[in-house]
C-alpha cells in the first residue's frame, strides 16, 4: 500500500506502509479475508524526502498493490489552514475527522508536546 499527496504542483509519495495498533509492522503483503481487516496504517516517506505542510488544498490517494495491478482505494481533498500549518510546524498534531452530516472531514489542531 502506499499513499500520493498532491499540493500546489508537486506529487510526494508516501511507500513506506506499516500498520498495527501497540507495535508497529513494516507492511509487504496483506491478506483480507471477507471479514475484513481492521487496524491502524502508517505512511511514510523515504528518508531523503520531505514535505512541509503548506497551507492549501491537499489531494490523497490511497493505493494497494497486488501482483499484477495497483488499484486506487480512496481518493479525498484536505485542507490545511495558515494556523494548521503554523501549529505543524510547532509539533502540534492534525486530525481530520469524519462529519457524516456534512460529508466531509472536519480538522483540528492539539498540541500533543
Amino acid at each position: 500500500m502506499f499513499i500520493r499527496i498532491y499540493h500546489s504542483g508537486t506529487i510526494h509519495n508516501f511507500n513506506i506502509w506499516a500498520y498495527g495498533e501497540n507495535k508497529l509492522v513494516r507492511g509487504s503483503g496483506l491478506f483480507i479475508n471477507k471479514t475484513g481487516f481492521s487496524t491502524y496504517h502508517h505512511f511514510l516517506l523515504p528518508k531523503n524526502e520531505k514535505l512541509d505542510f503548506l497551507e492549501g488544498n491537499y489531494k490523497i490517494e490511497i493505493f494497494a498493490e497486488s501482483i499484477n495491478k495497483t488499484k486506487k482505494l480512496f481518493e479525498e481533498t484536505l485542507i490545511l489552514s495558515k494556523k494548521q500549518s503554523e501549529d505543524l510546524k510547532r509539533g502540534y498534531a492534525i486530525y481530520f475527522n469524519w462529519a457524516a452530516n456534512s460529508k466531509k472531514y472536519v480538522s483540528h489542531t492539539e498540541n500533543n508536546l
